[in-house]
């Protein structure tokens, strides 16, 4: 059995005291009195985003005054943003739903909105920095359309210049989406709104059968006539899916695999079968990230020694803040400005090109807030053809 070092054991138990409901296990003079390095376990729950529930935890059992008065202002604050946040996020899916329920489209919350009504229901708050929905793909047009038309924008427009992103999309199939979901957004509000989702993982995609998913999914009429959950099951593998994406993930990310298979009794042996449905490259990560969690629920809560494989994992979870992301596919340079003309073949394709230099994407500069946007898009074009003379002569 192998240790961690008494900061991550501190947090690895608050998170055993939420997945099991049960009082913080610890012998609490002894622990306040090991000199812990407080600052560094309320750096990591921040960047973890677990700072909320560990000063929930704290605060319910009274502990939070043993500590210096600097960091129980930092967990006092942390508390409260982590309320108020949760606060906002969840009347802002219920505006989306009901946008999409004034035409009867379906939508599935996923992760944060999800997890706070099924699995945390005995904590205040659930932590999000953004919104998840799943719609149907045959509901994807006309669920854009009712966004637009409710102010949403792509978040992710890459051009300030009109019609260049659809013929970026057109000449160049690769670049188009192919992670089965668009980023939106509207003021503060990020939206992802998923159709088929994919998850990379070793640099090549999986994906989940989501006619599947649809058919077991659960009618949640608390939040709507149109909102449905995932089956317990589906919620386990696409959580464990998007948690295997991350090069380093989060410890939220383990904390919410792990309160969906505690309430629901969803065992690492029942998903097995789902898990073998995965493609093989994917499996073993699978696998390994789903028996480190259950060892999490199993083991005692005075204890915190785990197997050797399990130790690994929450090692490599721990040291995230020292082990950038995945890189992200960006489009090929040569994709970008007049380079594209070479990769258009219509005549009239190349014409429209380039008469959008002259005109403004309205998405970008919604999403930038700009009030003029041909004010600032022919000023942009005066201040970069002036740059480019001087350059050349």
């Amino acid at each position: 059995m192998n240790r961690l070092q008494p900061e991550k054991e501190f947090i690895l138990r608050c998170m055993q005291s939420l997945i099991s409901g049960e009082h913080l296990c610890l012998q609490t003079d002894s622990i306040f009195d090991q000199k812990l390095d407080w600052d560094w376990i309320v750096r990591t729950s921040y960047n973890h985003r677990l700072l909320g529930f560990l000063s929930f935890i704290l605060a319910k059992q009274n502990l939070v005054k043993k500590l210096e008065p600097r960091i129980q202002a930092r967990l006092k604050a942390g508390l409260l943003k982590s309320y108020w946040k949760h606060r906002r996020k969840q009347k802002q899916f219920q505006d989306v739903s009901r946008i999409l329920n004034t035409k009867g489209i379906r939508v599935i919350p996923l992760k944060g909105v999800a997890l706070s009504h099924l699995v945390y229901d005995d904590v205040p708050f659930r932590v999000m920095s953004d919104i998840d929905i799943l719609v149907q793909q045959n509901d994807l047009p006309e669920s854009f359309r009712l966004l637009g038309k409710a102010g949403f924008c792509d978040r992710e427009a890459q051009s300030k210049n009109r019609w260049h992103q659809k013929i970026y999309a057109e000449a160049a199939p690769l670049y188009q989406n192919n992670i089965g979901r668009l980023p939106l957004t509207r003021k503060d509000l990020e939206l992802d709104v998923h159709f088929d989702p994919s998850y990379r993982i070793q640099q090549r995609h999986v994906e989940m059968d989501v006619t599947g998913m649809w058919q077991r999914a659960l009618h949640f009429p608390n939040l709507g006539s149109n909102v449905y959950m995932l089956h317990p099951r589906d919620q386990v593998l696409h959580l464990l899916l998007h948690t295997a994406e991350f090069h380093c993930p989060r410890l939220i990310q383990a904390l919410d695999i792990a309160r969906v298979m505690e309430k629901y009794s969803v065992h690492a042996a029942d998903i097995a079968d789902e898990i073998k449905l995965i493609p093989p490259f994917a499996q073993s990560t699978l696998g390994t990230f789903v028996n480190a969690i259950q060892e999490l629920i199993d083991i005692e809560s005075n204890e915190a020694r785990f197997s050797q494989e399990t130790t690994e994992v929450f090692e490599r979870w721990f040291s995230r803040d020292s082990i950038p992301e995945e890189s992200v596919d960006y489009p090929p340079k040569d994709f970008i400005g007049l380079e594209m003309l070479k990769k258009i073949r219509s005549r009239w394709k190349r014409l429209i090109f380039v008469a959008g230099y002259f005109l403004p994407n309205p998405d970008y500069y919604r999403r930038k807030q700009y009030r003029f946007s041909y004010l600032a898009h022919w000023s942009g074009l005066i201040s970069k053809a002036w740059r480019l003379g001087r350059s050349k002569f």
